[in-house]
């Protein structure tokens, strides 16, 4: 008979998730992310990237949408079109290239993670502890030894 303290196999299956950045921390991380040369000279970048995680953290998510970020960010008119103008995916894309890099290079140790799907502009914050279960998120890093590659 197994001992109380013994680890079941029921929760060798289901580890505990990492655990989710307070606010406090996201807004160090970004700070961070925003002061890395990338981001530094790409200032549609890094107020794409503070545009959405600031709505994440205000709890106004539902409203990242392509045409509020043309809007926005890239101050085009009311009746931005996404279905006829890219200018929003492929910002989005280069956006997760940037940090790819960044999270690659000097943010490798960094305690916070900022990442964004594919097919989404909502920001996922996370740790390094197991960024794998973290459901939704695309590969951000092209090398497999990357400590902080998402699935």
């Amino acid at each position: 008979m197994p001992s109380p303290t013994s680890a079941s196999p029921d929760h060798l299956d289901h580890p505990d998730p990492p655990p989710i950045p307070d606010e406090h921390q996201i807004r160090a991380q970004l700070d961070k992310v925003l002061g890395s040369p990338n981001f530094v000279a790409s200032r549609r970048l890094a107020d794409f990237l503070t545009f959405i995680a600031e709505r994440t953290l205000q709890g106004r998510s539902d409203s990242i949408q392509q045409s509020t970020i043309a809007r926005e960010v890239y101050r085009r008119n009311d009746d931005f079109d996404p279905a006829s103008d890219p200018l929003v995916r492929v910002e989005a894309t280069r956006l997760r290239k940037s940090l790819a890099q960044y999270y690659h290079g000097e943010g490798r140790s960094d305690p916070v993670l900022i990442a964004i799907p594919l097919r989404s502009s909502v920001p996922k914050f996370t740790t390094p502890g197991d960024p794998g279960k973290v459901s939704g998120l695309a590969t951000i890093a092209e090398t497999p030894e990357a400590p902080w590659q998402l699935p």
